[in-house]
C-alpha cells in the first residue's frame, strides 16, 4: 500500500503598510510574539541587501533626499523588497513589515520631494523608476495579503498626527509625509490593499483585535480577537499599602481573577526564551503584561474583568494605559474608583460602567484611593483609602 504524505498548507504572508507611526510594526510584534512558534517575521529591509551598510554609515537621510541618485534609491528599495519576498518562512505565517505597494509610494514620495513633482507625476516618475522589476513585484505583490493602517482617511489629517508622533521635524521630511499619505490614499483608492484599517484615535489593544478578527480566517493559528470586553484594574502602591487586601475584595465581591504582574513578565519572557525582560525597558514590559493577560483571557474565556498588582513603574504604567485605553483602570493611593449598584437581571454594573468601575480620577498611572459599593449593598458604600485603612475596612 502507497501511503501519500499529507498535503502541508503553503505558508501565509501578510504584509502590514501605512505611512509612519501608524504602529505597523507594535502590531506585527505583538500579533507575532503570541503565536509563537506560528509565526515568523521577514526581518528589516535593510538586512536584504549588502548596500544598506555602506547607505547608513554616510547617512541614510542625506543619501535618501540628497546625494544618492534616484534610480539607485529605487534600485536598492526594489531589490531589497524583492530579496525579503523571496525568503523562506519558518512557519505558517510570515509578517512583513510593509508590503510590495509601500515601495512604490515610498520612491513616488521621495522624487515629489527631490524633483518637486505634483502626486500624479510622482506616481508616473516612481513606476517608470521601477519598471525593470515589474514584473518581479506583481507576483510578490500577488503573494501577499495587505493590510494598510491609516491614522484617518484624510491625507492632510493623517500627516499632522504621524508629524505629531516625532519629537523634531525638518522641512524635508514634513515635506516627505505630506507625499507619501497623498500616494498611499492614492493606493488605497486603487484597491492595491485587501484590508484597510483605521487607527484613529483607538488604543493598541483595540487596532489589534480589529487585525486579528480581519486575518483569523486566512489562518487557524491567528486568534481570533485580543481581550475582547475585558476590563483590567492595576493596583499600586508601596508595600503594606492595601493592594494585596484590595485585589482580594476585587477578586472575591466583584468576581475579578487576581494576578501578578511580575508573574505575567516572567511568564511571557520564559516563553520567548528571555533570560531578564526587566532588562528590556519598561515599554516591552508592559507588551510582556499584555501578552501574558491575552493568553490567560483567551483559557478562561468566561472572565470579563482582571485585576493585575502590583504596578512598579511609571513607564510601564503609562504603556499600559495607552495600550489598553479605557480597557484599564488603574488604582493606588490617590485613585477613587465607586463600584455601581450591579444589575439585577445581569449582575454587571449600568452600561455607562461598562459592567467595571466608574473611575472618579484615574489614568497615567497615578491612581489614588478605591471607593467600593458591596453587590446590592450601595447604600452602605464602603470607603477604603488604599494605603490608610486597615483591610477589616473592606468587609461590609
Amino acid at each position: 500500500m502507497t501511503i501519500v504524505p499529507a498535503r502541508l498548507e503553503q505558508p501565509v504572508s501578510i504584509a502590514l503598510s501605512g505611512p509612519d507611526n501608524t504602529g505597523k510594526t507594535k502590531q506585527i510584534r505583538l500579533l507575532a510574539r503570541r503565536m509563537g512558534g506560528a509565526a515568523c517575521g521577514g526581518g528589516p529591509l535593510d538586512a536584504h541587501d549588502p548596500r544598506w551598510g555602506r547607505i547608513k554609515s554616510g547617512g541614510m537621510g542625506n543619501w535618501w533626499f540628497e546625494s544618492g541618485p534616484v534610480q539607485e534609491v529605487a534600485e536598492v528599495l526594489a531589490c531589497s523588497y524583492l530579496e525579503r519576498s523571496r525568503g523562506t518562512a519558518s512557519a505558517p505565517v510570515r509578517f512583513l513589515d510593509r508590503g510590495i505597494p509601500m515601495l512604490e509610494a515610498s520612491v513616488a514620495a521621495t522624487v515629489a520631494v527631490r524633483e518637486e513633482l505634483a502626486p500624479q507625476a510622482a506616481a508616473d516618475r516612481a513606476r517608470a523608476l521601477l519598471a525593470p522589476y515589474a514584473n518581479d513585484l506583481r507576483a510578490a505583490e500577488a503573494a501577499e495579503h495587505s493590510v494598510v493602517l491609516l491614522h484617518c482617511e484624510d491625507p492632510t489629517e493623517g500627516t499632522r498626527r504621524a508629524l505629531s508622533h516625532e519629537a523634531s521635524v525638518t522641512d524635508t521630511y514634513a515635506a516627505y509625509q505630506r507625499h507619501l499619505h497623498d500616494q498611499v490614499a492614492r493606493l488605497v483608492a486603487d484597491g492595491r490593499f485587501a484590508q484597510t484599517i483605521v487607527v484613529g484615535e483607538r488604543p493598541t489593544i483595540a487596532v489589534q483585535d480589529d487585525l486579528r478578527r480581519r486575518l483569523h480566517p486566512l489562518a487557524p493559528g491567528i486568534p481570533a480577537r485580543a481581550l475582547p470586553g475585558v476590563h483590567v484594574v492595576a493596583l499600586g502602591g508601596l508595600s503594606e499599602s492595601g493592594k494585596s487586601t484590595a485585589g482580594e475584595y476585587l477578586r472575591t465581591h466583584h468576581g475579578h481573577a487576581r494576578l501578578k504582574i511580575g508573574s505575567l513578565i516572567e511568564h511571557t519572557a520564559l516563553r520567548c526564551r528571555i533570560a531578564d525582560p526587566y532588562a528590556l525597558g519598561e515599554v516591552v514590559q508592559a507588551e510582556f503584561i499584555v501578552d501574558a493577560l491575552d493568553r490567560y483571557c483567551s483559557a478562561h474565556h468566561f472572565l470579563d474583568r482582571v485585576s493585575i498588582e502590583s504596578l512598579h513603574s511609571a513607564g510601564s504604567t503609562r504603556e499600559l494605559a495607552r495600550m489598553l485605553g479605557e480597557q484599564l483602570r488603574s488604582a493606588g493611593p490617590s485613585t477613587r474608583v465607586a463600584w455601581p449598584e450591579p444589575d439585577h437581571h445581569t449582575g454587571f454594573g449600568p452600561r455607562g460602567s461598562r459592567g467595571g468601575p466608574v473611575c472618579l480620577e484615574a489614568g497615567g498611572g497615578r491612581p489614588s484611593g478605591l471607593s467600593f459599593a458591596a453587590p446590592g449593598r450601595a447604600s452602605r458604600a464602603l470607603l477604603c483609602r488604599v494605603g490608610c485603612a486597615d483591610s477589616a475596612s473592606l468587609h461590609p
